[in-house]
Formats: C-alpha cells, structure tokens, sequence
C-alpha cells in the first residue's frame, strides 16, 4: 500500500509540474489566449498555481513573461510531496514496526 500511494502522489505531481513546465513557456513565448489548447491549459492551470497567487509578482520583459506565479507554485509543490512522501514513510513504518 505504502508503495501504491507513493507512487501515486509521484505521479499526480508530476502531472501537475509538468502542466504548470508548459504553462511557463508559453507565458514566456506570449501564446495567444484565443487558441482553445492555451485557453484551456491556463483554465487548468490558474487552478494549480491560485495558491500561489500574489506572493510573487510576475516579471515582465520586452521577449514575455516569466510566470514567477508558476515557478512559485513547482517548488511548492515540490516542497509539499517531499513532505507527503515522508509522512507516508512514517505512517507505515511505524505500522509495520512489531510492537513490544
């Protein structure tokens, strides 16, 4: 079960990174709004970085924006799964330890 789990958060968040990866980029390179695949990813993913909203203010150049909102919201997701991983660490472990 420990295993399952953990992969599981693994790859929900690797779902998550590699949305809010994609969302930078084409932060960054200004895609169009009006293509409905970009509409749709910034639908998705203003619901992932909303946490992360206003902490950081974004950064805007003569090439794009940098999405400091989404970088932001990677590393702490990143910061959240490492805490994730290790409560299941220690929830099972502690279950699988003989009692004495």
């Amino acid at each position: 079960m420990h295993n399952f789990l953990s992969s599981l958060v693994k790859y929900i968040v690797a779902l998550l990174e590699l949305l809010l990866g994609i969302r930078l980029v084409l932060k960054f390179l200004g895609a169009s709004e009006r293509a409905m695949i970009v509409d749709w990813l910034y639908k998705i993913s203003d619901v992932i970085v909303s946490p992360f909203d206003f902490i950081f203010s974004n950064i805007y150049t003569r090439q794009g924006m940098i999405d400091i909102v989404a970088i932001s919201a990677i590393v702490g997701y990143f910061i959240l799964t490492l805490i994730i991983l290790k409560l299941l660490d220690v929830l099972f472990n502690k279950k699988l330890t003989p009692e004495t």
